[in-house]
């Protein structure tokens, strides 16, 4: 998988829609509510069913936002070491 800017864009909307949704299932699940679905009721143990579900994807999620950091901090590293070598040999 890449870890581009652009990939971090698409992951983090990804994330901020499944939070909202984690969210509304929740409250729907707490009030023993049946879930309404393109006109098909589905029972509360679906709806926590589902919150399992996506707060899975969620910590699938948060993983690979750490892996895009550790990447981006080593990285951000191996330039700051790259730099400092450089000016060692330029005030050789």
């Amino acid at each position: 998988m890449k870890y581009t800017e652009i990939e971090f864009n698409k992951q983090d909307a990804t994330y901020t829609r499944q939070i909202d949704t984690l969210k509304k299932l929740v409250e729907c699940a707490e009030n023993e509510s049946n879930n309404l679905i393109d006109g098909i009721s589905y029972p509360v143990s679906t709806t926590w069913r589902e919150i399992a579900q996506i707060a899975l994807d969620l910590a699938d999620g948060a993983d690979w936002f750490d892996r895009y950091y550790k990447m981006n901090d080593s990285k951000k590293e191996n330039n700051r070491i790259a730099l400092l070598h450089n000016k060692k040999r330029d005030g050789e």
